[in-house]
């Protein structure tokens, strides 16, 4: 039994035949409300909530919903919160003179003392980080803190190592949640930054699990951390359509599929857009009313390579830019006052502008479009379901078709200058 104030008690949920249950004794927090959710990807969902009973003992079993949950669970009594785990075991949490302590949980018993043995280690990297700015020279002491430095580094990556060879939860969101803190399976002097980032990207590349993932508090951390390693967005979708392909449950797949893909919508990230709107078709792992799979078959009607649909009150779409906007869009607005600035350029090299908005008033369209010199600017006031927006796969906006003198669509943008066409 341990005691500490912040618990990580794992909750590996595999087959079994009894609720499990965490048995609270918490008399200093009697009277107040108390709640507990689960995680499912982006989004969590509240279990229960009730008020603590005057002698402050109550139960919590998880629901027959929640039968095959594998992960973090969190509680949260008045304003303090705790993520549990929960791996196939009953136990206690108790609280007497405002410490916690909780008993027969091997989970929480591993995680309290992988937590110390890191903290340990990391403070005293923090230490030597600091001594290396100050003394960044050839002199004995820098030195000697690099050498202790080196001690830490095989310190930090036997314990490490310890844990690829453990089962437990506990281990895997240890390793999880380092490297939403930028660690993977050693340490690194600063100027070992891009060996760093390799080292992670190789971790969430080959041993990240996103079904573990999935049920955890770290999951939109993750994403946002995986983001930051990469170098482009054609490498984000190789990458997403590799950890889709380790996804074991349907439901994860799913909800993995929507994020991916939103976020592809929401920064128009085109090239990482289409390879995985065209993996995600084929898989048919999707329900067809879901969004990845509704916005997938979307995109490949304007997949670049294809031949670009034919434009109502347009003859011909040899030599393009296809430019969807929304007047009260910032970033659209950027790229509107862009495409002012360098239309007599285009112009000069045979390109045509074509303008598509969402807009639904007739007014603010025509507010805007008045300011362009290009003849061709279209609204027919469907918003996004209109039919040109439909009918190229767009879904948010600024978005710009490239197209060429065969009529096929070669490059698909956030951002005129991403073109190449203006100088």
């Amino acid at each position: 039994m341990y005691k500490h104030l912040i618990i990580f008690v794992s909750m590996l949920c595999v087959n079994f035949s009894f609720a499990q249950t965490i048995s609270y004794d918490m008399p200093d927090f009697a009277g107040r409300q108390y709640w507990v959710c689960a995680f499912q990807g982006a989004k969590t969902d509240t279990l229960v909530r009730g008020i603590v009973p005057p002698d402050g003992i109550f139960t919590f079993k998880m629901p027959a919903r929640y039968s095959d949950y594998y992960g973090i669970l969190r509680f949260g009594i008045g304003s303090g919160q705790w993520n549990c785990i929960m791996n196939n075991e009953n136990f206690t949490i108790t609280n007497r003179n405002n410490v916690l302590e909780f008993g027969q949980s091997v989970e929480n018993n591993k995680i309290f003392m992988l937590q110390k043995d890191f903290a340990n280690i990391l403070n005293k990297v923090d230490f030597i980080y600091r001594g290396l700015s100050i003394y960044n020279d050839n002199s004995q002491l820098n030195t000697d803190l690099r050498n202790e430095f080196a001690n830490l580094d095989k310190n930090y990556s036997d314990l490490y190592a310890k844990m690829n060879d453990c089962k437990l939860y506990a281990c895997k969101y240890v390793k999880m949640q380092y490297f939403t803190n930028g660690y993977s399976q050693r340490i690194f002097l600063p100027e070992e930054k891009m060996l760093n980032y390799s080292k992670l990207l190789n971790f969430y590349t080959d041993s990240l699990s996103i079904d573990e993932l999935y049920t955890s508090d770290l999951y939109v951390t993750t994403q946002s951390v995986v983001l930051n390693l990469l170098n482009s967005t054609a490498q984000l979708g190789v990458l997403m359509i590799e950890k889709m392909q380790q996804i074991r449950s349907d439901k994860v797949f799913s909800a993995f599929a929507d994020d991916v893909m939103t976020q592809c919508q929401r920064n128009s990230w085109a090239d990482a857009e289409d390879m995985i709107a065209q993996y995600l078709v084929d898989s048919k792992r999707l329900d067809k009313f879901s969004f990845a799979y509704q916005y997938s078959s979307e995109v490949l009607r304007g997949k670049i390579g294809n031949i670009a649909p034919k434009i109502d009150g347009v003859n011909s779409l040899k030599n393009t830019l296809l430019f969807f906007y929304e007047s009260d869009c910032p970033h659209c607005m950027d790229q509107i006052v862009e495409f002012k600035r360098y239309y007599k350029q285009l112009q000069s090299k045979g390109i045509q502008v074509i303008s598509i908005s969402s807009d639904r008033e007739p007014s603010l369209f025509e507010e805007t479009a008045r300011t362009f010199e290009w003849k061709n600017k279209f609204c027919d006031f469907q918003g996004f379901e209109g039919k040109t927006f439909t009918d190229y796969g767009v879904r948010g906006t600024p978005v710009i078709f490239y197209i060429n003198d065969n009529e096929k669509i070669i490059g698909r943008y956030a951002h005129l200058s991403e073109t190449k066409l203006i100088e």
